[in-house]
């Protein structure tokens, strides 16, 4: 029994002294030795290459309804209407109408010929990338009171 009580008193002085150990260290230095170094991540390029985004591309909608004349009241026709963006961006129309419709420079008294959508699909997309700043009205050739404007400074 008293080899028992001496292996019991030992074992409990070796634990005493570890713990004795660890609280005698600095916390961050146990920490730091325990924490792996981060994997480097395969073809990412150096963090002051990436390019942030501050916010989403801008998105014009052709709402559900605009293909009756009733959304020329309110300018609903192009959701926005009037969008301003700077020069370089590209601007998206999505069609979330149940028919189709096009995005065409101009107005009803004559197209510019700048940009044409040719007929978006209920669900598709078109996409135009404005380089220089101006006013630039547009309007759907199927549906003439559909019309909005992107100003570009």
């Amino acid at each position: 029994m008293a080899n028992f009580s001496y292996g019991v008193i030992a074992a409990v002085g070796v634990l005493v002294a570890i713990s004795l150990g660890f609280v005698a260290m600095d916390p961050d230095e146990i920490v730091a030795e325990r924490a792996p170094e981060p994997a480097a991540m395969p073809n990412q390029p150096p963090v002051d290459e990436v390019m942030v985004v501050e916010s989403p591309p801008p998105v014009v909608s052709m709402p559900l309804g605009t293909s009756t004349p009733e959304c020329k009241a309110d300018n609903t026709c192009y959701l926005p209407y009037n969008l301003e963006v700077a020069a370089g961006t590209a601007v998206t129309w999505t069609n979330d109408d149940t028919v189709a419709h096009t995005v065409s420079s101009g107005t009803t008294d004559g197209l510019t010929g700048l940009f044409d959508s040719g007929l978006v699909m209920p669900e598709a997309a078109f996409e135009y990338v404005f380089e220089e700043p101006g006013t630039y009205d547009y309007y759907c050739i199927v549906h003439p009171w559909m019309a909005g404007i992107v100003t570009v400074s």
